[in-house]
């Protein structure tokens, strides 16, 4: 999901005013021994670009790395229980 998420970003922040901030401020760590993974991005305004203001339209780019990656985890517990 990590990746996924910048790659939307590099392909998604477009307009001219990409600084690299909002990338290089997103990390990825794995916690409980390997069990959970915990995806952050510390910037002030990653809410304004994933959900959009009234001057500016959303842009999102974790939501839809979020929902690919719930498929595939979705399709690996498939494949566990058969």
């Amino acid at each position: 999901m990590h990746e996924k998420t910048i790659s939307n970003m590099i392909s998604t922040y477009t307009k001219g005013y990409r600084t690299g901030n909002t990338e290089d401020n997103t990390t990825f760590e794995i916690e409980d021994g390997g069990l959970s993974g915990v995806q952050t991005t510390n910037t002030d305004y990653i809410e304004y670009l994933e959900k959009g203001t009234r001057y500016m339209a959303a842009e999102p780019t974790i939501k839809p790395a979020f929902d690919a990656q719930k498929v595939v985890f979705k399709k690996e517990m498939e494949g566990l229980v058969k």
